[in-house]
């Protein structure tokens, strides 16, 4: 048993949909996450999200590098039901992050 069973689905659909590869495990220890590449040259980002606990998730984004050395991080929580929405704000977020690289003309 991983813990994420029950999301593993919504996960799956969010994936295929955004990301080039879903990571599955970290160190031997089930783990979901995933790597968004920025629009400026080596930028990188994650999303992963927490093993579900008494009916309730945690969504997480985060700057990996960035070229202007911008530290970014938010969390989402709220019910496994709301899920797919997390992982989307997650995704436009991250997006809004990457796209200051073009506002700023780097």
């Amino acid at each position: 048993m991983t813990g994420f069973e029950d999301v593993d689905a919504t996960i799956a659909v969010w994936a295929n949909a955004n990301v080039k590869m879903l990571f599955d495990e970290w160190a031997g220890t089930p783990a979901r996450f995933a790597y968004l590449p920025g629009l400026c040259p080596l930028e990188c980002f994650q999303i992963w999200v927490q093993p579900p606990s008494a009916g309730q998730i945690v969504v997480s984004a985060a700057s990996v590098d960035t070229d202007d050395d911008s530290e970014y991080h938010r969390t989402w929580d709220g019910p496994v039901e709301n899920l797919a929405t997390m992982l989307n704000e997650a995704t436009a977020t991250v997006r809004n992050w990457a796209n200051r690289c073009c506002a700023n003309g780097s």
